[in-house]
């Protein structure tokens, strides 16, 4: 088998934020393209949609499972804070993680097609009601999706599409131990993770309905 045959790719495009765990945490990019739903709430937490839950997994991976870290890399591209960069190379992970700028969005979409995982970091709230339009090209491309965030209405969809793989972010253990079987096992990952067309087909129509409702708020927003 090449050697490139056996290494697990797990990707990420799009924005991601950084967090310091102890200071007060400011989203760096908010854009309400970003989401189908404008919706917002108090409750609403966004240090979990950074890359530090997934970092600190890793470390705990390669502490644990030494002997397949050279079987394992995760590839971030886009508007990615530094801090996602300088938190991979103090917890000696950073030659796990390859971390790149902005490429298209056909580029974008091949080079999430020709990873083994997507990697989907979630924002908590108490309550459910958003979800990010991300999840609607990772449910196309029909891939095995690696979130770390709450139950929700996002997690619901897409554990539905036969495609979830949820982990809480604060459980570096499960995490590590997640990433250790998904290499074992990246064989047969397409056997485990069968995707559910029909549903994701009517997924997609309610993408649109969702996205006429969203201009119909702008609208109003404006008057």
């Amino acid at each position: 088998m090449d050697r490139n045959d056996s290494i697990l790719r797990i990707g990420y495009s799009g924005s991601l934020n950084g967090h310091r765990p102890g200071s007060e945490f400011v989203p760096r990019w908010r854009a309400i393209t970003d989401w189908i739903w404008t919706y917002r709430n108090r409750t609403l937490q966004h240090h979990t949609r950074s890359g530090y839950y997934l970092l600190r997994g890793l470390h705990k991976f390669k502490e644990q499972f030494p002997e397949l870290a050279p079987d394992l890399q995760v590839q971030l591209w886009g508007l990615i804070d530094p801090i996602n960069a300088e938190q991979a190379l103090s917890m000696g992970v950073d030659q796990l993680v390859e971390i790149g700028g902005y490429y298209s969005k056909q580029e974008s979409i091949a080079r999430l097609a020709a990873c083994d995982v997507l990697f989907l970091p979630l924002e908590t709230s108490d309550d459910s009601l958003f979800i990010p339009g991300k999840i609607f090209d990772y449910l196309k491309i029909g891939k095995p999706i690696l979130v770390l965030g709450p139950n929700s209405d996002c997690t619901h969809i897409i554990e539905r599409a036969g495609l979830c793989i949820r982990i809480d972010p604060e459980n570096q253990d499960e995490i590590a131990d997640t990433l250790a079987q998904l290499i074992r096992n990246k064989a047969k990952l397409r056997e485990i993770y069968k995707s559910d067309k029909v549903y994701i087909e009517n997924t997609f129509h309610f993408q649109h309905l969702a996205k006429q409702m969203a201009n119909v708020f702008e609208e109003v927003l404006n008057l």
